[in-house]
């Protein structure tokens, strides 16, 4: 028979939430219920019966287990145990299995004995790790120094000293352009009517017609194909790429698009495009799908497999629930099935087949030769925060290799990356746009990976800012036309940040004093250096989208988005003494 203890009663302070007597109305609702639940528990005090019986039950000395208590030693671990007496209390614990019960705040005992009235709880003494020590003075001075000095040593790998100039002019081309929208997600730049200009592709604008927008450049600006039409099902917004699926020397385009899956379409004569689609998947929600199909914001139209046939290499956008495929029926789908291969058969059919083991997912990702072996790899701006396998390697047989950049920063979140030989020593390098919290401090900047032997990779800081702004898109290209390798970025709050390049790895950043206004609230989404016209220099194109951030129409609780909610934009890159 146990020695046993005075007994301990275990009580739990019971609070009241008194509801408001009537509706709150006006333009605040929410903002006030949540204020008075808060008063609630701020003010309303124990009841008096708690107060009479937390004063009744407690050892006097409050301690648990009471100061008095007698240790045995346990024979089979040597540990030393005490048994406590407890006050039963009906609705103040619950058995969860035969000899432990949970009381009301949370505490698991362990139950040795018990009637009608009691509990007897076995009591295990404290390891001494487990026993706090407090610090002394001097240990929290010593350990907030070395605080100080590492997060110092982070902040200096963010460090940039580029010197800034102002070579370039940004001069507006978007005449004809929308000037309003959420242009989401990425867009392709091709001649898509067959006149020898180059055109800007989109699909939908979220929350608008379900039709793609096909800008044709003209001699005063843009214009959009009016005359081009689409059958099949109806699109959303995403990504799209342009490739000629059935060799007949027009344009074709596939979209992909959030929730529902790929549509792919063969251009006729006249801008008639008709779907060109079987063995693709779709299902749309709220029209008998339930959005369980893969699905894309990003699409590449490439030769994957060398066999003259114009290929779809996609992304999946996010983790998806039951499969509706007839390539995995029936399955549950933990991931997004990462990067798919579609493969043309030739004849307006695809062969579906994933490239990686669908861990992956995000809205960009970079197709290039990064091993120099002559076949296209992979390279993924993913939303798994952490993730440092990053690259895709392709071998002979057509699947990918993963690996990953050891140098990438702990805990980041990619965002966009890009591919070029921004050097000029014959290795392809990855530039990659992301936030990270390092030291408990986000931040946002744009890494480069230069690409050594056997897979090494150094890394070179280009842009860096504190806090989770992002830098959402990324391109390259000779700006300046001194034939070094400049970046373009586009940022979460609406920034285009120009980046040229020089020699020894080193970079100036471009003032742009005329360049483009920040696009306030909004988030860059796309970014192409391209030349659009036979004139000497490239272009840029952008794509911008955002909404109100907040509880909308709460004062105080919500800031103005995106003005118009997004736009599309162009410039001609002139340089400054021209």
């Amino acid at each position: 028979m146990f020695d046993l203890m005075r007994p301990l009663r275990i009580v739990s302070a019971t609070r009241r939430f008194d509801a408001p007597s009537r509706a709150v109305v006006g333009v605040l609702p929410f903002v006030l219920i949540l204020i008075a639940l808060l008063a609630a528990l701020l003010v309303c005090p124990l009841s008096a019966d708690d107060t009479a019986a937390q004063d009744d039950e407690l050892t006097a000395s409050g301690e648990w287990p009471p100061a008095d208590s007698e240790w045995v030693e346990d024979e089979e671990s040597g540990r030393k145990y005490t048994i406590v007496q407890v006050k039963k209390r009906d609705g103040r614990y619950r058995w969860i299995d035969d000899t432990h019960i949970r009381v009301t705040y949370g505490q698991i005992l362990e139950v040795v004995e018990h009637d009608d009235e009691y509990f007897w709880v076995r009591v295990w003494e404290a390891k001494p790790w487990q026993r706090r020590k407090e610090p002394t003075p001097e240990e929290l001075a010593a350990a907030e120094k070395a605080r100080e000095a590492a997060a110092a040593a982070v902040a200096a790998t963010y460090a940039t000293d580029w010197e800034t100039v102002d070579r370039l002019r940004l001069e507006s081309i978007a005449q004809g352009l929308p000037s309003s929208g959420q242009w989401r997600n990425n867009f392709d730049i091709v001649d898509i009517d067959g006149d020898g200009r180059l055109d800007i592709v989109h699909g939908p604008a979220r929350k608008s017609r379900n039709q793609p927008n096909l800008f044709l450049q003209k001699d005063d600006g843009w214009a959009r194909w009016d005359q081009a039409r689409f059958t099949g099902r109806p699109l959303d917004y995403g990504g799209v790429s342009a490739g000629d699926f059935d060799g007949d020397g027009r344009q074709d385009l596939v979209f992909g698009v959030h929730l529902r899956g790929l549509m792919a379409f063969a251009q006729r004569d006249d801008g008639a495009f008709e779907p060109w689609d079987e063995g693709i998947e779709w299902d749309h929600p709220g029209q008998g799908g339930d959005a369980s199909s893969f699905s894309s914001r990003r699409v590449e139209t490439v030769d994957w497999d060398l066999d003259g046939d114009i290929d779809i290499v996609t992304l999946g956008e996010g983790p998806k629930g039951r499969s509706a495929s007839p390539n995995s029926p029936g399955a549950m789908i933990g991931s997004s099935r990462g990067l798919v291969l579609y493969e043309n058969v030739g004849d307006g059919t695809w062969k579906w087949n994933r490239l990686d083991s669908g861990i992956e997912f995000g809205d960009h990702f970079e197709l290039a030769d990064l091993d120099g072996d002559g076949k296209l790899d992979v390279a993924v701006a993913g939303r798994h925060g952490g993730l440092k396998d990053i690259l895709r390697f392709q071998n002979d047989d057509g699947t990918l290799e993963t690996s990953g950049i050891a140098s990438l920063r702990d805990g980041l979140f990619t965002s966009s990356i890009a591919v070029d030989d921004l050097d000029r020593d014959g290795r392809a390098d990855v530039i990659v746009g992301y936030r990270a919290m390092e030291a408990e401090v986000w931040r946002s900047g744009v890494d480069i990976f230069y690409g050594g032997a056997e897979e090494s990779w150094t890394r070179v800081t280009l842009a860096a800012v504190e806090g989770r702004s992002d830098f959402t898109a990324l391109d390259t290209g000779d700006l300046d036309g001194d034939g070094f390798v400049d970046v373009v970025a586009l940022t979460g709050e609406g920034m285009v940040r120009i980046f040229l390049g020089s020699e020894g790895r080193s970079f100036r950043e471009e003032v742009v004093a005329e360049g483009p206004p920040r696009q306030e609230g909004c988030s860059g989404h796309a970014v192409r250096i391209v030349d659009l016209d036979a004139d000497p220099g490239p272009e840029i194109v952008a794509s911008f989208a955002g909404e109100v951030v907040g509880m909308v129409g709460i004062p105080g609780l919500s800031k103005p988005g995106c003005r118009g909610e997004g736009s599309l934009r162009a410039w001609k890159v002139v340089k400054a003494t021209d």
